[in-house]
């Protein structure tokens, strides 16, 4: 059985999770880099890693965005091969 939405439309309920998550995303506020790297540094305590990434984000311009990008980068800067 479909589900209806706001707008009266029906859609499928795998669609509708798809929506849903979709629109889930825009939850996020933006903060400033020094304000991820603050909070990053409570749970992690590579200082070093911390202070370089912030260095790579802020050199390529990157000084405001969603918490949940920054933790992709930040993952994928500490998988980086030396």
């Amino acid at each position: 059985m479909a589900n209806a939405d706001i707008q009266g439309a029906v859609i499928a309920p795998a669609i509708q999770s798809v929506v849903l998550n979709a629109t889930s995303v825009n939850d996020e506020f933006p903060l400033s880099l020094d304000e991820f790297c603050s909070r990053l540094s409570s749970s992690d305590k590579r200082v070093e890693m911390i202070g370089a990434f912030h260095h790579t984000e802020k050199a390529a311009g990157r000084n405001k965005d969603i918490e949940s990008a920054y933790i992709a980068r930040y993952s994928d800067f500490i998988n980086q091969p030396a």
